[in-house]
């Protein structure tokens, strides 16, 4: 017999040989083995998991049906449970707990595990190893934890994990980012999208990597679907911060492709001498685009001279007309 495999994000799912166990479909069976597995690392008191899971029900009345979830419960994994193997569940009239040395796989303990190798690991940072461990955690959260459970632990459970989830995206952003896969880094920022639509950073992230990935309208169009997103979400503008980005996106354009040459390269002249000329290949033509680009910025600074000698003129003749009239 295979090791049991239990899915908690998402629906409830667990599995041996790859059919399902039928032995676990009562709700409060799989509430309690849930929870346990999900604080696996301790054991827990009889008494507070009959208040976890039966809050409005007399205190009687509530042990005797936690003493039935139990039976259920042990009578379902002994069924899974090969011969020689150790329990996977340890109980005692007092605590309860997971077994850590069963052979059980759970889908949230390997996505706990990914996160805290990478936890303290910038994104574009994490070695190859580490990324490939996050990129399958990511793959794991197939929905959020217990989706259709609403019990106040579950929600708790619920928002940490997808915070952690977030987490991982974002390294993985970086990471894609760091290492020229844009389109894999969008692919991730949707995500993270999915799950909160109005988290401006991610915004700004998707902005920059479809910049970088060449596609400049993808990314004023995802300036777009922030601005309407923050208002629709939270009734707010964009950041000053993602604003800035726009514009620099916006006019990325409009910039010359050959950068400005150095002051003490717009006032060296070229020599005379043609034999002293680059040789007849790119560099020529490269001396020639700096040229035209020096021409180009001598004509920007002559109209902009011209425009402040105007300027200043007419302020000056003001002046000259306010000091007759005050004679």
């Amino acid at each position: 017999m295979m090791a049991l495999s239990v899915c908690l994000f998402g629906r409830f799912a667990a599995e041996t040989d790859r059919q399902p166990v039928i032995s676990l479909s009562g709700a409060k069976v799989q509430e309690l083995f849930s929870y346990l597995l999900l604080h696996r690392t301790r054991p827990h008191r009889r008494e507070a998991l009959t208040t976890l899971l039966w809050p409005d029900v007399p205190d009687v009345q509530s042990k005797r049906y936690l003493r039935k979830t139990v039976w259920q419960l042990q009578s379902a994994l002994a069924q899974l449970t090969p011969p020689g193997a150790p329990p996977i569940l340890h109980a005692d009239p007092d605590w309860l707990q997971v077994n850590g040395e069963a052979d059980v796989w759970l889908d949230v303990a390997q996505f706990e595990c990914a996160y805290r190798l990478a936890e303290d690991t910038a994104g574009e940072e994490m070695e190859p190893t580490t990324a490939a461990r996050v990129e399958a955690a990511v793959e794991l959260y197939r929905g959020d934890l217990l989706e259709g459970w609403y019990q106040e632990w579950v929600l708790f459970e619920r928002e940490r994990l997808e915070r952690m989830y977030l987490s991982l995206l974002d390294k993985l952003i970086s990471h894609c980012a760091a290492h020229g896969r844009y389109e894999a880094g969008i692919s991730y920022g949707m995500r993270a999208l999915r799950h909160d639509p109005a988290r401006e950073r991610t915004h700004r992230r998707l902005m920059r990597l479809h910049a970088l990935a060449g596609n400049r309208s993808e990314a004023l169009h995802q300036y777009a679907v922030c601005v309407d997103t923050l208002r629709r979400e939270l009734d707010v503008a964009p950041s000053e911060r993602t604003n800035a980005l726009y514009h620099n996106i916006l006019t990325a354009g409009d910039e010359p492709e050959t950068a400005a040459p150095a002051p003490a390269e717009r006032l060296r002249p070229l020599p005379e001498n043609n034999s002293t000329l680059p040789a007849p290949n790119g560099e020529v033509n490269h001396a020639l685009a700096r040229l035209e680009q020096m021409l180009s910025l001598l004509g920007e600074t002559q109209r902009l001279v011209q425009q402040n000698m105007t300027t200043v003129a007419a302020a000056l003749d003001d002046l000259r007309r306010d000091d007759l009239r005050r004679a």
